[in-house]
Formats: C-alpha cells, sequence, structure tokens
C-alpha cells in the first residue's frame, strides 16, 4: 500500500503545468527528436531522483537546502537557493498564465480578470495544508490525471488530420527545457523517502518516469490530433465541445494543484534554511508571481523553458554534486553521474545563449 501511494505522489507531482507546452514543442523539433529526448530524460530523472533518495537515506539531514549547506558549503548552497526559488517561481508564474483558461473552461461566464484572481487564490492554498492533507490529495489527483490523459489520447484516434511539425534550425534542442519542467519530481523524493525508509526505490522512480513518458506521449497525439491550431499553451488552441473543454480544465487545474502541492511543502522547508521570515517568505511566492504577470512576463512557453532549462536543471545538477559527494561512488558510476551533470549543464547553456540572448 506505501509503495501504491508513494508511486502516486510521485506521479502527481511529475504531471503538471509542462505538459501543456509538450504539443507545441512537438511542432517545433518534430516528432523523432521529442519522442528520442522524452524517454531518454525520463531515464536520466529517474537516476537521479533515486540517487538522491539514497542521498537522503544515507544523511541525517532531510531537505536539499540543508545538504547543500552541511555537506558542500555555503557557495554551494546559495546556489542551491537560486536555483530551488527560481523554479519555484517560474513554475508559479506558468501557473497563473494557464490558470485564467483552465478557469473559463469549467466556467465560460468568468470574466478575465476574475479566473486570475480566482485561480491565484485557489493555487495559494496549498501553502497552509498541512503534509498529511496534501500527500492524500496527490495520489488521488495523479490517478484523475492519468485517466484524462488516456481519453485525450484515445480521442486522437477518432479526430482530424495530424498538425504537421515545422522544424527549424535547432530543434532538436528546443524541447529540452519543456522536458525537465514536465519530468522533474524531485521535490516527491523527500515524503517518498520518509515514507518508505530503507526500501529500494529505484523500480518505483524509473516505473514513475516511463509510465509519466507514456502518457504523455498519449496527450500530445491526442492534441495534435483534436485541436484546431496548436499554441504555445495549447489550451487557447482548441475548439472542442463544451463537455470536452469542461474535462480539459478540469485536467488542468488537477495539474496544477497536484505539482503545487509537494512544491508548498519545499518551500516551507526551504525558507528557513534561507533565513528569510516565513510571513515575508511566503509573501514573497504569493505575490511575485502575479507580478511578473501584471508586468507582461505571460508567454507560457519561454516561462517553462526557462524553469526547466536553467533553474530545473541545475537543481539536478546540484543533486548529482550531492552524490558524489555523500555516496562516494565507484568508479563506473561516478562516471555516470558526471554524464548526466553534462547533460544539464549543457541543456541550461543552451537555453542562456540561445533563449535569453534574444530578451536582452
Amino acid at each position: 500500500m506505501k509503495n501504491t501511494l508513494a508511486l502516486g505522489v510521485l506521479l502527481g507531482t511529475i504531471i503538471g503545468a509542462g505538459i501543456f507546452a509538450l504539443p507545441q514543442i512537438v511542432m517545433l523539433s518534430g516528432w523523432v527528436a521529442f519522442s528520442l529526448e522524452l524517454f531518454f530524460l525520463a531515464l536520466v530523472l529517474a537516476y537521479v531522483h533515486n540517487l538522491y533518495a539514497r542521498v537522503l537515506y544515507k544523511s541525517e539531514e532531510k531537505n536539499l537546502l540543508g545538504l547543500l549547506r552541511d555537506r558542500l558549503g555555503r557557495g554551494w548552497f546559495y546556489l542551491g537557493v537560486i536555483a530551488i526559488f527560481g523554479g519555484i517561481l517560474t513554475a508559479l508564474t506558468a501557473y497563473l498564465i494557464l490558470g485564467s483558461e483552465f478557469l473559463r473552461h469549467i466556467w465560460p461566464g468568468l470574466s478575465y480578470l476574475d479566473a486570475v484572481g480566482i485561480f491565484w487564490l485557489l493555487s495559494s492554498l496549498p501553502l497552509f495544508f498541512r503534509n498529511r492533507t496534501f500527500f492524500a490529495l496527490e495520489s488521488l489527483g495523479a490517478i484523475l490525471m492519468a485517466v484524462i490523459i488516456l481519453g485525450l489520447g484515445a480521442y486522437g484516434f477518432v479526430g482530424k488530420e495530424m498538425h504537421l511539425p515545422q522544424v527549424g534550425p535547432f530543434s532538436f534542442i528546443l524541447p529540452f527545457g519543456p522536458l525537465i519542467f514536465a519530468l522533474a519530481g524531485w521535490t516527491a523524493v523527500e515524503p517518498i523517502v520518509k515514507t518508505l525508509g530503507k526500501t529500494k526505490k529505484a523500480t518505483l522512480f524509473f516505473l514513475g518516469s516511463i509510465l509519466v513518458s507514456l502518457l504523455y506521449f498519449l496527450f500530445v497525439f491526442g492534441i495534435l490530433r483534436s485541436a484546431a491550431k496548436i499554441t504555445p499553451d495549447t489550451v487557447s488552441g482548441l475548439a472542442w465541445s463544451p463537455e470536452a473543454l469542461l474535462i480539459l480544465g478540469i485536467l488542468g487545474l488537477f495539474a496544477i494543484w497536484t505539482s503545487y502541492l509537494p512544491s508548498a511543502l519545499e518551500i516551507k522547508n526551504s525558507l528557513k534554511f534561507a533565513h528569510l521570515p516565513k510571513g515575508l517568505g511566503f509573501m514573497v511566492f504569493l505575490l511575485l508571481p502575479l507580478a511578473l504577470i501584471i508586468f507582461g512576463i505571460n508567454n507560457f512557453l519561454a516561462v517553462v523553458s526557462v524553469g526547466g532549462g536553467i533553474f530545473i536543471a541545475l537543481e539536478y545538477l546540484l543533486i548529482l554534486v550531492l552524490g558524489l559527494k555523500v555516496l562516494k561512488p565507484k568508479a563506473w558510476e561516478r562516471a555516470l553521474i558526471i554524464f548526466s551533470g553534462g547533460i544539464f549543464l549543457l541543456g541550461a547553456l543552451y537555453e542562456i545563449f540561445f533563449f535569453l540572448r534574444p530578451l536582452s
């Protein structure tokens, strides 16, 4: 029962807002590049999740920032603060960008400002939940998400003619940031280790990543066969029946909630290590994403690319460095860790030089 609950938490954490960037990514990179990177990165992240679980079990510290401070030193700690808080802020900003669309599919008469306000309030509530409460909600959300995605995938088989990708230069690298954003789930590792203890977890992490990859593939297939046009956030390009849009709205809300809940726990655990007053930290995470939207940061694909390709990639790179320090692995695993770290580092450099440069 505990293993099933842990798998549900993992799936619920991974499947989030990032899924809605994937159809546009397929249109820009093509099916071959997308599929190869999807399953390859899923395996890499599953390995890092298992590595982090081993680090947590061997260490007395049960928080990433605490481990960086105690095992690697102050410089690595501040790098972790930037990575974790940057990742959380970009994720919350992505949630707000999609929120009004999801709510207006469920409640068509809702105005844009009302939808943003209501969604902002709903997405802020998990900050005040008890851990046990959202641990159970995470598993329920994962089950419902999987059922809805499978339905959307099946819908694609009876949809219209599939949209054909329009592949451009360097398009084979484009999926990196959005896929890291969509596959990330390290925040679930901490509660899973706390629940399962010494139990071996490698099978759980690899099974979770493969299941998520298959669900994502079905989701993209269904969207490309049924959407009127493919847009960066997927939602705005749909012209489905009211019933189908209602289902998508529910899917979006569950995607955001079930990814947000472990992140809320990570916010609570991390604020004390960053030496920020609890009230001030809550206000930063509540108000700053809303401020970014107001000041024009509203390109969903851009936010997801930066969040996944830079901040979340840096989080995983830090976990790999911890693995080298804490576990003192044998030569073959040391080489694997260095290889995995190179993937995250090169991907982050790509996002910085090829994505942020046009914005300067």
